[in-house]
């Protein structure tokens, strides 16, 4: 695939000359092309070797990830992410266009093409918050003639307080 290498490798350890111009025992190749290498020793060549013919694969699109809404939200909550493409691998094992992401994490998807050759998206980060912990201490008991009172035993200070006769 586009952007890997491969190594020829000469029977013979010293004297190559490869088709490249390189003299050494191994090449790395990584574009598209025929290779050969002529082996001398005792200052006699060795006739052509037999053509390696090396194809590079071009790689699939990259995908892309698109969020149906935001991505930071709260517990309980999800939010559907949709790939570009349709052969589809997804950081979570999921293989369909749209998952639904409900946990926190780095979300990636990755595709292959008929080569085999793969490309991967950007990460898309998905936060989750947990929800408080409410707690609403004690207080004595209210008769219905009671006087209205301010609710203020509430955890975390900032909540809404609601129910029966709650204003």
């Amino acid at each position: 695939c586009q952007g890997e290498t491969v190594v020829l490798t000469s029977s013979i350890a010293t004297g190559n000359l490869w088709s490249t111009g390189e003299t050494t025992q191994s090449i790395n190749v990584n574009t598209a092309g025929n290779y050969t290498v002529v082996a001398t020793q005792s200052g006699c060549p060795s006739s052509t070797s037999l053509t390696t013919v090396i194809t590079v694969n071009p790689l699939p699109e990259v995908p892309t990830i698109t969020a149906s809404g935001p991505t930071t939200f709260c517990d309980g909550e999800s939010v559907f992410l949709f790939s570009s493409e349709t052969n589809n691998l997804w950081s979570n094992g999921e293989t369909n266009q749209v998952i639904s992401a409900e946990q926190s994490g780095s979300y990636t998807v990755t595709t292959e093409n008929a080569f085999g050759c793969t490309s991967t998206s950007v990460p898309v980060e998905v936060l989750v918050h947990d929800l408080p912990v409410v707690a609403l201490d004690p207080f004595e008991p209210v008769c219905d003639y009671t006087a209205s009172f301010t609710l203020t035993n509430g955890n975390p200070l900032d909540g809404i307080y609601s129910g029966t006769g709650v204003s």
